[in-house]
């Protein structure tokens, strides 16, 4: 006991005044129980600093040292680094937890693989690898549908036709639940593929579930342009830009939002069918 509270005040110390990572302390002459009650105590304390402080940092690589293949350490750590951009030191942990235990490290890292790294690929990867996990059930990533992070890992990387597959697997799955936005991708999707009938019925449909989607408004006017319907479009852009002006528009608050529609686009729209 005595053994184990010299280095448990070792790490407070180091913890409390360190500004950089705390240096490595050796472990080896711990036995497994000392390890347990030294994991229990550091664990407990991590809750009382905010995520990606110094000190919260420094735990956590206690608890990795000490705890080398428990996957929720390292990505706890990964998170923290994502949230200040330093991806250079989140990706290796969050492969590593992947590696230890993909079910739970998978739940998050998809979401990051496609909103914050934007790294498609490696998304798709990930993504399959998840959803064969568990082939009788819906997975969810992050609160999403997984067939709704596939539909937009597909769209980006241009697989119109696949992308539309994974939004309608998405939509009939979540059924009276699902996502306003599924229909609003699943539109722009059909719309490249210039099935402008089907792009407006999503839009549509996307209107009907939700009045003030401000992206239905503004993608179902630009597929209206490509039909020659310009009066119709003009009409539609007006409510968006009266949408965006009131505030109603789809924002995410760590990172960009896909086809984001913003205020000045719909202006610059308006100007040109207008004054053109």
């Amino acid at each position: 006991m005595e053994r184990l509270l010299k280095y448990f005040f070792s790490l407070l110390f180091i913890t409390l005044f360190s500004c950089n990572q705390a240096p490595q302390l050796d472990y080896s002459q711990l036995s497994p129980v000392e390890r347990q009650q030294m994991t229990i105590r550091v664990d407990s304390m991590l809750e009382f600093y905010t995520q990606g402080s110094t000190i919260r940092q420094n735990m956590l690589d206690t608890l990795i040292a000490l705890n080398p293949n428990v996957e929720s350490y390292y990505r706890q750590k990964s998170i923290a680094h994502s949230h200040i951009g330093d991806f250079h030191l989140a990706f290796p942990l969050m492969e590593k937890a992947a590696a230890l235990q993909p079910e739970s490290a998978l739940f998050y890292y998809c979401w990051l693989l496609t909103y914050e790294y934007r790294d498609y690929n490696r998304a798709l990867v990930r993504l399959e690898q998840y959803d064969q996990l568990t082939p009788d059930q819906t997975d969810v990533v992050w609160g999403r549908n997984i067939h709704f992070l596939k539909g937009l890992v597909r769209k980006q990387l241009g697989h119109q036709q696949m992308a539309v597959q994974e939004f309608t697997t998405c939509i009939a799955e979540d059924g009276k639940n699902v996502y306003t936005y599924a229909y609003v991708y699943r539109g722009i999707c059909y719309a490249e593929l210039k099935a402008y009938d089907k792009a407006l019925a999503d839009f549509d449909t996307a209107i009907e579930d939700y009045a003030k989607c401000t992206m239905a408004y503004y993608y179902k006017a630009m597929t209206l342009l490509k039909m020659h319907r310009q009066e119709e479009a003009i009409i539609l852009l007006h409510q968006a830009e009266e949408l965006l002006k009131q505030g109603y528009k789809e924002t995410n608050s760590n990172s960009e939002v896909f086809d984001e529609v913003h205020l000045e686009m719909v202006e610059d729209w308006l100007v040109k069918l207008e004054n053109g």
